[in-house]
């Protein structure tokens, strides 16, 4: 099925990843995101653009919360998303310059970006639910904490650090 082309070769695309909340997601798992909604009259011409479609994982299912729709979903990503929208493209090539995560495994709009976007930010987590999943926060804190181990251990080696970040991206 071209469906499942498609979420394969986004998923190569996307390192393996969740295109909201970074997770690892197999070639076959998740589905095919339409990052701005096909339901909204002005997106409408997007709903067969490549570049409008990423794979998303299905978001944590238990406890199943109320979507933005007012659906029973998963906590976060697409099928939490549904056919809101985001202020800000997520998924693009410089979002996470504008992010931080505290040390309880939250992300927030860092401290120098602007009003407008902190903003904007808040609402597009609120929006993909990336606060609202207690396991994600959970794998937040331990990737905080193993970088923090691992410079600490390495006394500023960059080749340390830089094994750890090869190995949260295999």
């Amino acid at each position: 099925r071209i469906k499942d082309e498609i979420k394969e070769q986004r998923n190569q695309e996307q390192n393996g990843l969740c295109i909201y909340c970074e997770r690892k997601i197999a070639p076959s798992d998740g589905h095919i995101e339409h990052i701005r909604p096909k339901s909204v009259v002005l997106y409408a011409h997007l709903t067969f653009v490549y570049s409008n479609l990423a794979q998303s994982c299905n978001g944590d299912t238990k406890p199943a919360m109320v979507n933005n729709n007012g659906n029973a979903s998963p906590q976060h990503c697409g099928h939490w998303k549904g056919e809101s929208d985001l202020l800000i493209l997520f998924p693009g090539p410089s979002c996470n310059q504008h992010l931080q995560i505290l040390d309880d495994g939250t992300i927030m709009p860092t401290l120098t970006t602007s009003e407008e976007q902190k903003q904007q930010i808040k609402h597009d987590l609120q929006v993909l639910g990336l606060n609202s999943s207690n396991s994600l926060k959970a794998e937040r804190r331990k990737h905080l904490e193993n970088l923090n181990n691992i410079r600490k251990a390495s006394k500023g080696n960059p080749a340390l650090l830089q094994k750890y970040l090869q190995q949260l991206a295999n």
